[in-house]
Parts: C-alpha cells; sequence; structure tokens
C-alpha cells in the first residue's frame, strides 16, 4: 500500500482535478449545482484557493478539492515515508529557506487565499493567464507542494516529540 501511494497518488489527484476543470460547467445553472455550492461554502472551505473570474463554481470545487486533497495526501505522504532523515540531512540551510518560502506561497494560494484570477484586457502571452492549463498547472503545483510541506510538517512534529519523551 506505501509503494502504490508513493508511486500513484499524485497521478490520481492530477487526473481528477482534470476531470473536474473539464467535466464542470463554468457557472451553478442548475439547482443541483447551486446545492453543491451552498453545501461547499457551509460545510467546507467556501472560497479557497485561486478563484477564475470567468469561472467562478468550477475554480470553486477545485479550490476546496484541493485543500482536502493536499491534507490528506500529506499524511499519507507522512504515513508511507516519503520523509525521511537521510532525506532531511541533505538538505542545506539555504535550500531548505528556498523550499521553505515557496511551501510558504504554496501554502497560501491553496488555504488562506481567495485569490481571483481576472483575464487582463490585452494578454501580451500567447497563453493567457486564465487558460485552463494555466489554472491547472497553478492548482496541481499547491497541491503538490502543500502536501508535500504537510508531510514534512508532521515529520517535523514526530521528530519533536521524540526528543521531547529523550529530554524527559
Amino acid at each position: 500500500m506505501k509503494k502504490f501511494i508513493n508511486s500513484y497518488s499524485n497521478y490520481i489527484h492530477i487526473f481528477i482535478i482534470i476531470c473536474i476543470i473539464f467535466l464542470c460547467p463554468d457557472y451553478a445553472e442548475t439547482n443541483f449545482h447551486k446545492d453543491i455550492s451552498s453545501f461547499i461554502d457551509n460545510y467546507l472551505f467556501g472560497n479557497i484557493g485561486l478563484i477564475s473570474d470567468n469561472r467562478p463554481f468550477m475554480s470553486h470545487i477545485v479550490g476546496n478539492y484541493v485543500a482536502i486533497a493536499s491534507i490528506v495526501q500529506g499524511i499519507l505522504l507522512y504515513w508511507s515515508n516519503s520523509i525521511s532523515s537521510e532525506y532531511i540531512q541533505k538538505i542545506s540551510p539555504c535550500s531548505f529557506l528556498v523550499q521553505l518560502a515557496i511551501f510558504s506561497i504554496s501554502f497560501y494560494f491553496t488555504f488562506f487565499s481567495n485569490i481571483i484570477l481576472k483575464v487582463p484586457p490585452k494578454p501580451y502571452i500567447n497563453i493567457s493567464p486564465d487558460s485552463l492549463f494555466v489554472y491547472g498547472i497553478s492548482v496541481v503545483t499547491c497541491l503538490g507542494i502543500s502536501s508535500f510541506g504537510i508531510s514534512a510538517i508532521l515529520y517535523f512534529l514526530g521528530k519533536t516529540k521524540s526528543f521531547i519523551e529523550l529530554i524527559k
């Protein structure tokens, strides 16, 4: 089971995110969609993550999925021993600070922001910021980095607990 989690869980989450992006409508059109949206607002995280201006309903669902999946994925990565003491010891202090900064930014975009991605009036590159490709890459990146960071936090909490028990 642990090998399966290490090998395939990221692909499963990417597949689910792609399915949500392509199968969900852009706006809540039916009563069922409105019920889903109100359920997310009342019982889950609400408006969280990267929200698309042109696709509010779809991004509402994706943002909540990424928040829940990154927590679950982080716990599963910790449980499967993906972060080991050998990996932690190989990290230089400069690399650790860079990884901490990247994790902090990703964690903010996953759990605390409700940034609305607006389409500029005149895009300066061929891929507009509101394209599904750019949105999907951003969301998958937030999921991966947040889940890895959560598993690292759990690893360090476990080491802190053993250190405290050692001192006693």
